[in-house]
Order: C-alpha cells, then sequence, then structure tokens
C-alpha cells in the first residue's frame, strides 16, 4: 500500500472495499475521513505561517500538469490519480481531480456522485456565521486552508465570515466565476486558487477599516484596564468603557481616561527617602476585611498588590510590629519580588501599648523586638523606626526606650529614628535628649486638623518632618457617602471605627445641637456632609475624586513631607497618584478651609490628647 494512504479512512469491511474497488479502484485511497481530523493549527491562523514560496511553487506546478492530469486520468492508474493527495497536514493544496468536483460550501471539497466516487457528508458548520461561497477554503477537509489565499492581503476575509458576505455582495463576479467553474466541472485547483486569492485582497481593505474602526471606538480595551471607584477614575475611564459598543459618535463625546505620572520621591532626612504617598499596612493586620467582594488584604492577593503599588510610585511601605502578620506578609513580597526589594522603603512601628508593655521596656527587649522584624522583613537594616507609647505622660520610660534605638542605630541595625503621636511636649524633650529625631506621624485630615494649632511650627522649629495619617479618615471622605444618611453607613472596619468617633466629636455641638443622631456618623454626620460636599465641589473643578482632593490638601501642609493612605486593594491607585499630581489654588484652599470655619466643636488642645482620655 502506498505511504500517502496511511491517513485515509477505508471501509472496514471486505464488502465495502470490493464495491469501493468495482466502482472505483483508486477512490478508496483518496476518499478522506468522515469524521475530520484534529486540526494540526488554528483556522485564524496568521497569514505568516503559509511561506510565499509555496504559492510560486504551487502555481508553476499546476500550469502544466493539471491539464494534463484531468485528461489523462484513468481508475488503472493509482499512481497518476494519487499523485495530488497530499498529506492532510500539507499547507499546499489538497484534492481530487478524478471527475468533477464542487465547493463545499464551509471550506473543502466535495466529491460528487456522478464522477464515480463516494459521497461525503457536509463538514460541521459553524452556529454564528452563514458562509458563502467566496469564504470557501479548499482542502481535503474542512480544516485544509488556501495558501494563495493567505499569501495575498492580511487574510482576514478567511477568517472572518462576516466579511466574506460583505465582499460577496460587493463584489459578485469573483462568487459567479467560482460558482460557474465548479458547477461545470472545470475548477482546477490553479483555478480556484487565484480566484480566492483575488476574493480575499479586494476584502482586505474592509478588513482593515472594521479594524480601525474598533480600535478607533475604543471597544476591546476596557476589559483589561482597572475600574476606577470614585468619580475622577469613573468620569475619565468612560470614554473607554462605553466605547466598544456605543459607536464612533459617543465614543468621540465621552473623555479620555486621564493618566497621572508616577508618585514622586520626597526627602525625609538626609540619606532617607520616601514615596510622597506611603502604603498603608494596618489594612493587612485582618481587622480591615470590609465588603468580601473587595477585600484583598490577605493571603497572596495582598502580596500581590504590594507590586502593583510599587510600580504605580507608592514604594513606600508603613508598618508596625502590632499590625498582626504585616510584616511577614511585606516580607513575602520582598522575597518574591526581589527587583522590587532594594528601590522598597521599609518604616516601622515599634510600639508599647498595654501598661505590661510599658512598665517591662528593657534593652533587652528593645534589641529583640527590632532583630524580630529584621528577620520577618528579611532585611540586614530598618530604614525608619518609630517609637509608639501608648501613654507618654504616666510612663516616662519611652526616653530610655529611644536612647536605645539610638545605640541600635550607631549598630547599624536601624537607619533613621522618628516617634508617633507625641505632642509638643514630649517631642521637644526627645530633641533636647539629643537621639536624633526625623519624625513624628500624627493624625491629620480635612476632619481633624489639630496639628494645625502647635505641631506644625514646632516640628519646623526642631527641624522634624510630619508623616500624616488617616488623609481620607479610614475612607469615610469619600464621594459614595455624600448624601448617604447616616443609618445606611456601616463601620465594618477598624479605621471606619476609629475615625467615625472623631467625625462624631468635632460635628457634635457641645450643647447637645449638632447634626443628625445615630449611625454611621453619629451626631457629625450633618456636618460631615457638608466637608463632603465642599471636597466634591473642588474635586469636580479638577476632574478628581473627593478623596483625592482630601489627600491632596494635606500634602499641601507645611512640614508635611508624605502621606500615609491605607487600602484594601489596588483600586485606589489612580487616586494616590492623583492627589500627588494635582495643585489646590487658593479659591480651592478657601473653600475647604471655609468648613472648617463652621465645625460645630473645634479642638483645642495637640495631637493625640484626646485619644489618650485628655480633652478635645
Amino acid at each position: 500500500m502506498p505511504p500517502q494512504t496511511r491517513h485515509c479512512s477505508r471501509a472496514t469491511s471486505s464488502g465495502g472495499q470490493q464495491s469501493m474497488r468495482k466502482a472505483n479502484p483508486c477512490a478508496w485511497l483518496r476518499a478522506p475521513a468522515v469524521a475530520p481530523l484534529p486540526r494540526p493549527f488554528p483556522s485564524a491562523a496568521p497569514a505568516a505561517r503559509w511561506p510565499s514560496g509555496i504559492v510560486g511553487r504551487f502555481t508553476s506546478a499546476a500550469s502544466g500538469a493539471d491539464a494534463a492530469a484531468s485528461s489523462s486520468k484513468s481508475p488503472a492508474s493509482p499512481s497518476s490519480n494519487n499523485r495530488h493527495h497530499l498529506h492532510p497536514k500539507s499547507p499546499v493544496l489538497a484534492t481530487t481531480d478524478a471527475g468533477p468536483s464542487q465547493l463545499h460550501p464551509h471550506g473543502g471539497l466535495q466529491r460528487s456522485e456522478a464522477s464515480g466516487g463516494v459521497p461525503l457528508p457536509a463538514p460541521r458548520q459553524a452556529a454564528t456565521a452563514t458562509p458563502t461561497t467566496a469564504s470557501a477554503s479548499l482542502g481535503p477537509s474542512e480544516y485544509a486552508t488556501t495558501p494563495a489565499a493567505q499569501s495575498v492581503g492580511s487574510g482576514s476575509a478567511w477568517r472572518q465570515p462576516q466579511l466574506s458576505q460583505r465582499h460577496s455582495a460587493q463584489h459578485p463576479s469573483d462568487t459567479d466565476a467560482i460558482a460557474a467553474a465548479a458547477a461545470g466541472g472545470s475548477c482546477s485547483r490553479r483555478t480556484a486558487a487565484l480566484a480566492l486569492a483575488a476574493a480575499a485582497a479586494a476584502a482586505a481593505p474592509a478588513a482593515a477599516a472594521a479594524a480601525a474602526a474598533v480600535v478607533d471606538s475604543g471597544g476591546g480595551g476596557s476589559r483589561f484596564t482597572a475600574q476606577a471607584t470614585s468619580p475622577a477614575g469613573q468620569q475619565g475611564g468612560a470614554g473607554a468603557g462605553a466605547g466598544g459598543g456605543g459607536g464612533e459618535e459617543e465614543a468621540a463625546r465621552l473623555p479620555r481616561r486621564r493618566t497621572w505620572p508616577p508618585v514622586p520621591l520626597v526627602p525625609l532626612a538626609r540619606g532617607l527617602r520616601v514615596s510622597k504617598i506611603m502604603r498603608g499596612c494596618w489594612q493587612l493586620s485582618g481587622r480591615h476585611k470590609g465588603d468580601p467582594l473587595t477585600d484583598r488584604t490577605s493571603g497572596g492577593e495582598a502580596v500581590s498588590d504590594l507590586a502593583g503599588f510599587h510600580q504605580a510610585g507608592i514604594t513606600s511601605l508603613e508598618l508596625a510590629d502590632n499590625y498582626g502578620p504585616a510584616e511577614l506578609m511585606a516580607g513575602q513580597y520582598l522575597r518574591l519580588y526581589p527587583h522590587q526589594a532594594p528601590a522598597t522603603t521599609i518604616a516601622t512601628k515599634l510600639s508599647y501599648l498595654s501598661e505590661e508593655e510599658m512598665s517591662g521596656a528593657s534593652r533587652t527587649m528593645v534589641e529583640y523586638a527590632i532583630r524580630r522584624s529584621l528577620v520577618r522583613l528579611g532585611r540586614q537594616r530598618l530604614d525608619l523606626v518609630q517609637l509608639q507609647w501608648a501613654e507618654p505622660v504616666r510612663h516616662r520610660r519611652w526616653l530610655d526606650v529611644l536612647k536605645w534605638l539610638a545605640d541600635l542605630r550607631e549598630e547599624g541595625l536601624i537607619g533613621h529614628l522618628g516617634v508617633c503621636n507625641f505632642a509638643v511636649p514630649q517631642l521637644a524633650t526627645a530633641v533636647d535628649a539629643g537621639v536624633g529625631l526625623v519624625s513624628n506621624q500624627v493624625q491629620f485630615s480635612l476632619i481633624d486638623r489639630r496639628p494645625q494649632l502647635f505641631m506644625q511650627k514646632a516640628a519646623a522649629s526642631y527641624g522634624i518632618k510630619l508623616l500624616a495619617y488617616g488623609t481620607v479618615a479610614g475612607g469615610l471622605l469619600a464621594d459614595k457617602y455624600y448624601g448617604a444618611p447616616a443609618s445606611k453607613v456601616r463601620l465594618d472596619t477598624a479605621s471606619k471605627q476609629k475615625y467615625g468617633l472623631v467625625v462624631r466629636q468635632a460635628g457634635e455641638d457641645p450643647g447637645g445641637h449638632g447634626g443628625s443622631g445615630g449611625g454611621g456618623g453619629g451626631g457629625g454626620w450633618s456636618w460631615m456632609q457638608e466637608v463632603l460636599e465642599a471636597a466634591r465641589t473642588v474635586g469636580q473643578r479638577h476632574g478628581v475624586s473627593a478623596s483625592t482632593v482630601a489627600t491632596a490638601w494635606v500634602l499641601h501642609q507645611p512640614q508635611v513631607a508624605a502621606a500615609i493612605v491605607g487600602a484594601r486593594n489596588a483600586r485606589h491607585i489612580r487616586d494616590m497618584q492623583a492627589s500627588c499630581a494635582l495643585h489646590l489654588d487658593e479659591v480651592d484652599l478657601l473653600d475647604l478651609d471655609a468648613v472648617w470655619e463652621g465645625v460645630p466643636n473645634p479642638p483645642t488642645s495637640d495631637v493625640y490628647i484626646w485619644e489618650r482620655g485628655g480633652d478635645w
């Protein structure tokens, strides 16, 4: 048996084989399989799969040999009949030449019963398209493709049935010529290939125009872009999201998505630069799950989000040894993304929050805590260590702890020292002790402006920078809470619970007549609505969100080097980038300050005095 027949189907019974040999001794050798073989390559393969040299060899061989072969074939000459039956995977056109043939509507030549061959069932047709004769492809089965057709033009007409239909309607002459040739039985391989190649070349401009229209209208691109939750991001991304199905007019009417530069680096001290927005990692402590649909505060999702923040320019992480697994997760991120680790700045806190911890502080325990953080993070040195002391007035051993930390800095375990929530008297004591502080982390936002009373001037005189946290009040300073009733606000994270108390304290009239009662914001929720309205008004001028305006306002304050912004997922990256690039003019600042002038219960004490049981 010739080797060419190894892939052909044959009758399984001896009677079937004998009947086929009587009708046509060579027909059973050339008959394709009833069930199509698996596709050796996708049907929409690019034109580059078909070398241009195939067309030249095909046309030169077909010019002289086809006519002779078609006229001199006989059932008794199997060698001449099988000359054109190629391997199914061969890119060269494969046909059967004994007798008249006809084009199948979905591609492939069907054997005519009049020629004595075996009639073949039609291949499966796609349910989403109605192919025409112009879109047919020649070959022994439904996956065979014409090399000449794919070598001319873009080849899109052979993979896009709708383009073939459009071409058939506009150029009926090509289709009629192919159909007439097939009906007359004179459809040689060369004739069909050249006709189909001409059809593909004529349909190429239409395919290019359709592709350009899809690109111009924005279709197909919005599924790969992050969806912003703020009005600023929605305003910028509406063009990409709605352009795919609304046509060119709608896409032209909608604004384009704004692009913000990466978050820049700012100097905090000599030899220490941090990103202007620092990623707050309190959200990784396990107390900020919130909505499970948007929660990415644990596991691999949180680690991968840290890499996304780094790519956006947010290269500084603000951690603490009491933030649960936050340091461990940050260390896992640094190990999984070693190319980002050298540019990542680690600022962690050494926390003493209980009576037992504050009273039992010792140098050994301090060094143990620092080395534990180094092991968790996989670092040789901590860039910035901030001391967090719950009661600096009643327990004064915090100064000894700062001196021990200064000794570890000399040993190379610590790069720089800072404090967290220290009021002006404690800050002055630490400066007089000569421990070399570079920063003080304080709560600072549109609803909590206590640092403006005393801390800003004191920090400027001591040469200490401020790291502001709580700039968006745990997410309450957001557009989605504007107009929301207090009873509908859910304080479902530790941050919202913390800053909900601040809203209630600042917005309540000391006489008991402030705001609407109950719910998420307590008695100060009506004043919170005024703050949100002012932030939204400023944001609409610049095309950004209320949370972007709130963070940008903090960054405009004197002595503020960076803002610590926590995030439960990476959907807020664009707002963080926008807050660094946004410039607030005098009108914007006046509008935001006017709301504070009408605060029902303005504070009179220094930072974090009220949280320690003192006056507001």
